[in-house]
C-alpha cells in the first residue's frame, strides 16, 4: 500500500485534490492491499521490468529453436531442418481479422513456391482452440500450412505488439526482415529469395511489458512515467502499449479504476461518456470542427499517432464509484479545452432488433446466467437481451455502417442459441428467425457524440447532460 500511496502523492499535480485526498484517506484504511489482487501474506512481488528484446539485423543468425508438432507424424522440427527454404513465421490469432483474411493467399504462395518456401503459422493460443477455429473457418478443412499452437518460444524471440506479424528467415537460417504492414506477395517472395528486402516495408514494432495486476506506470509497469504526464493518469502516447479500455474493481480494496491507453481523443471521450451503457464508437460520432485531422484520419502515420493519442487512468474509492465517468469527462474537458463535446439526440439510420410476432419465444427457462460466444456460435442463458445487442454492436457486427440498438422493449431475461457466422448480418437474421427476431434498418432517434470547436453552436438539437 505504501507504493500505491507514494505513486498517488507523486503524480497528484492536477486539480483533483478532493478526489485524491479521499483516495489517500481510503488507502490508509486498506493496510495489506497492494496492486490489483495481491491477497496473500508477505512482501509485494518485484515489479516487472521493461526489457528490450534482441534487435535482429539482416544477416544475423537466428537461434536454432524447435517447432513442436509440425514434422511428419507430428514430430518436432528445428529451424536447421528447414535450411534451403525461405522461412516465413506468420504470427496470428483467432481474433485477428486481417490475419484470417490473408490465410488463403498464404496457402496459394506455399503451393506456388513448393519446397523453396516454408510458411509457419504461429499462435500462443492452445491447439484445440486454434485448430477448431480454423476448421470452422474453412468449413472443416484446415489450412494447408505448417501450424504451431501454444507457442511460448518464438513470440519471445521476435517480440511484437500487433498482428499480423511476419518474420522472414533466409535459406541459411539468417534473419532477413520483419513485416506486417503490407501483405506478403509473389513479388516480395521473389525479392526475399534473392536476399533483397529494400523494397519491403520494415515493421517498426516495439513492446513494453505491462502487467494488468499493477497500476499503469506503477513500479515501471508500462515503462517509465512519460515526460509531461498529468497527475497519476494522463500522458501522451506511450510506445509499446496497445490501445485498450478497462474498468475494474481492485479486489479486497473496493477501489475502482478506469484505464485507457493509447487512444485517440474521440475514443477517450467516447468511452468516458459511455459509462458502459452506450457504445459511442465512430458510428455514433459527429465531427463539426473546422479541422478534424487532430481527431480522426483514415491512415494515421507514426507522427500522427505520437501527437494525437493519449493515456488516461482514474482511480476512485467505492464511495465515489457512481461519479467515476463524470469525473473522467470533466478531466478530458480540462485536458482538451479547445474542443466542446456534447451528447445530442439525432435521427440516424440504425440496425434495430425487433420482434416479428407476438409469440414469446425468448423468455428464459431459468438457470445460472451465462454467455458463451465465438464467431460461429452464441449461447446466452438467463440474461437481458441488451447483453446480446451490446455484444453484437461492439464485437461481432462492429463492421456494419450503422449502430445496433434495441427495438424489442423486452425487459425479462432471455435464452438465445445461435449457430451462424456472427459477422454476417444475413446469417444472423436467419438464426434469429427461430425466435421471431430480426435486425432491420430503420431511422431512429439516438444519442450522438458531437465534437465542435469551443464556440457558440448554431446547431438546433436537443442536448443531454453527460
Amino acid at each position: 500500500m505504501n507504493k500505491l500511496m507514494k505513486t498517488i502523492v507523486l503524480w497528484s499535480i492536477l486539480p483533483l485534490r478532493g478526489i485524491l485526498c479521499c483516495l489517500l484517506l481510503y488507502a490508509l484504511l486498506l493496510a495489506g492491499v497492494s496492486g490489483w489482487a495481491q491477497t496473500t501474506a508477505g512482501p509485494p512481488k518485484a515489479a516487472p521490468q521493461t526489457k528490450a528484446h534482441k534487435k535482429f539485423f539482416k544477416g544475423d543468425a537466428v537461434p536454432d529453436l524447435e517447432f513442436r508438432g509440425i514434422g511428419p507424424k507430428g514430430r518436432t522440427l528445428r529451424l536447421s531442418d528447414l535450411k534451403g527454404k525461405l522461412v516465413i513465421l506468420d504470427f496470428w490469432g483467432t481474433w485477428c481479422g486481417a490475419c484470417l483474411s490473408r490465410i488463403p493467399e498464404m496457402e496459394k504462395l506455399q503451393r506456388q513456391y513448393g519446397n523453396r518456401l516454408a510458411i509457419i503459422m504461429i499462435t500462443g493460443q492452445e491447439k484445440k482452440l486454434a485448430e477448431s477455429f480454423l476448421a470452422k473457418l474453412g468449413n472443416g478443412k484446415l489450412p494447408g500450412l505448417l501450424r504451431v499452437s501454444g507457442d511460448t518460444v518464438w513470440a519471445n524471440v521476435f517480440k511484437h505488439r500487433t498482428i499480423p506479424h511476419y518474420v522472414v528467415i533466409d535459406q541459411a537460417g539468417r534473419y532477413l526482415i520483419e513485416t506486417g504492414v503490407e501483405p506478403i506477395t509473389p513479388a516480395s517472395i521473389d525479392a526475399m529469395l534473392a536476399g533483397h528486402v529494400t523494397q519491403i516495408t520494415q515493421k517498426r514494432d516495439t513492446t513494453t511489458q505491462w502487467d494488468r495486476k499493477l497500476l499503469l506506470f506503477d513500479q515501471g509497469n508500462g515503462g517509465p512515467v512519460p515526460k509531461g504526464s498529468y497527475g497519476m493518469v494522463f500522458s501522451k502516447y506511450v510506445p509499446g502499449l496497445s490501445g485498450r479500455y478497462i474498468v475494474r474493481m481492485l479486489p479486497d480494496s473496493s477501489v475502482s479504476r478506469l484505464t485507457m491507453t493509447n487512444l485517440s481523443i474521440p475514443r477517450l471521450f467516447g468511452y468516458a461518456h459511455s459509462a458502459r451503457k452506450v457504445n459511442f464508437d465512430y458510428r455514433r460520432m459527429l465531427f463539426l470542427c473546422k479541422d478534424i485531422t487532430r481527431l480522426h484520419v483514415d491512415n494515421p502515420s507514426e507522427e500522427w499517432i505520437g501527437n494525437n493519442m493519449y493515456c488516461y487512468e482514474l482511480i476512485v474509492p467505492k464511495s465515489m464509484e457512481a461519479q467515476k465517468f463524470e469525473i473522467a469527462v470533466n478531466d478530458l474537458n480540462r485536458f482538451f479545452p479547445e474542443i466542446a463535446v456534447t451528447r445530442e439526440l439525432m435521427w440516424r439510420k440504425c440496425l434495430v432488433l425487433v420482434r416479428t410476432s407476438d409469440k414469446d419465444k425468448i423468455r428464459t427457462k431459468g438457470g445460472t446466467p451465462d454467455v458463451k460466444a465465438d464467431l460461429f456460435a452464441y449461447d446466452l442463458t438467463n440474461h437481458s437481451i441488451m447483453r446480446f445487442i451490446s455484444e453484437m454492436d461492439i464485437k461481432f457486427l462492429q463492421g456494419q455502417a450503422y449502430s445496433i440498438i434495441d427495438g424489442t422493449n423486452y425487459t425479462a431475461p432471455v435464452d438465445l442459441s445461435l449457430r451462424a457466422n456472427l459477422s454476417d448480418l444475413n446469417e444472423v437474421n436467419k438464426a434469429l428467425a427461430l425466435y421471431d427476431l430480426k435486425f432491420e434498418q430503420r431511422e431512429q432517434e439516438i444519442e450522438m457524440l458531437v465534437f465542435r470547436d469551443r464556440e457558440p453552436s448554431t446547431t438546433n438539437t436537443k442536448t443531454l447532460k453527460p
